[in-house]
């Protein structure tokens, strides 16, 4: 079937592809060429981002040759982004490891903020090892990127190299309570660290002490909002909805910092026999 010369046409033949490979494995072999055109003839960067998430979602080695040799060089951030997604939601085997881990690797030092963070998120996902790996982590400490940062300490974390624990412990000592991020506690979580419990007890105190400054503030009970004309008060009902999200938020990252404590004060994560250790 030939290519559309309609960019929109375009991006609707990827979707389609992408909803008739998502979980039907053996219908790849017969959407790989189309998409396979349209990363290669599609001139506009939305089509080919779409083309991209299309291919993550056959889940294949195919899909995974294919990906990895695209994208990477492309000059549009989009595609970049969409290639680093993509390969965080493989699940590669043999060789195609090391080579999907390659690709993130020289991602993670892209230009652009989110194609850092999205490729940090996805390497740290693949649970790659290599000493390059280690590496390329390392060199995103000091990213002037907070989820880059966090990103880059979690993978660290999770591998058990501690280069990055006197940076963690500094943070949960010194940093402003309310600017600690949820990776970071979760990065916590997984060194087990009995050093990191004063810093992550100081963050527990203080978020007490605005839980208790805010007892009774908020409006419980109500249920929506009403204007004086009667019409229900649909800005009012969206505030209450942020604000149910807030709080939800807010769960998570108590939860994050209760995992944080046991894991630090028992010297291992719930579920884990310690972590490893990479030198």
């Amino acid at each position: 079937m030939p290519l559309p010369a309609d960019p929109a046409a375009q991006i609707d033949r990827a979707e389609r592809l992408s909803t008739l490979v998502d979980g039907f494995p053996e219908r790849v072999p017969g959407a790989l060429p189309a998409l396979r055109e349209l990363l290669d003839e599609a001139a506009n960067a939305e089509v080919r981002a779409a083309a991209v998430r299309a291919v993550g979602d056959t889940w294949t080695d195919d899909g995974i040759q294919l990906l990895l040799g695209r994208g990477l060089e492309d000059d549009d951030v989009r595609v970049r982004r969409e290639l680093a997604t993509a390969l965080g939601s493989v699940d590669p085997e043999g060789e195609l490891v090391g080579q999907v881990a390659e690709v993130l690797r020289a991602l993670s030092a892209d230009i652009d903020d989110d194609v850092r963070d999205r490729a940090c998120a996805s390497l740290a996902a693949s649970q790659d090892a290599s000493p390059e790996t280690v590496a390329a982590f390392r060199g995103r400490l000091d990213d002037a990127h907070d989820d880059t940062r966090c990103g880059a300490l979690l993978g660290l974390a999770q591998l058990g190299d501690r280069a990055a624990l006197p940076l963690l412990r500094d943070r949960l000592e010194t940093a402003d309570p309310f600017e600690i991020f949820r990776l970071e506690l979760q990065a916590a979580e997984k060194y087990a660290d009995p050093s990191l419990l004063p810093g992550l007890r100081r963050i527990e105190t203080a978020w007490r002490a605005e839980e208790t400054d805010n007892t009774g503030t908020a409006g419980a009970g109500e249920t929506g909002s009403v204007s004086d004309d009667g019409v229900p008060d649909e800005t009012a009902d969206d505030a209450e909805a942020a604000d149910d999200n807030a709080a939800d938020a807010d769960a998570d990252m108590w939860a994050d910092l209760n995992r944080a404590i046991a894991a630090s004060a028992n010297g291992r994560a719930a579920g884990d026999a310690g972590p490893s250790r990479v030198t």
